[in-house]
């Protein structure tokens, strides 16, 4: 499975999407987008409000399963006892 971000090349920095993405803040986080299409219909709406900055690159990531485990594992084990007890 693939998602997008869009990287200001100068700055490193990913853009958070919406119709002015050009003018908000950008932060190391980002938006993501889910599908090539969803990224394409954004695009074209950045390039209809002014056109994409040259200075921007796609980046695609690839998430793969690493491991699969028991939600009760990722909690603090004290917390889950004293949820235990009521």
């Amino acid at each position: 499975m693939s998602f997008f971000k869009i990287r200001n090349k100068d700055t490193g920095l990913f853009s958070p999407g919406g119709t002015y993405a050009k003018y908000a803040s950008w932060s190391q986080g980002g938006k993501m987008w889910n599908s090539i299409g969803a990224l394409r219909a954004h695009l074209t709406l950045i390039g209809k409000n002014g056109g994409i900055p040259l200075n921007w690159e796609v980046v695609e990531y690839k998430m793969i399963e690493l491991s699969a485990k028991q939600p009760a594992e990722y909690i603090d084990p004290k917390k889950l006892l004293e949820k235990l007890k009521g």
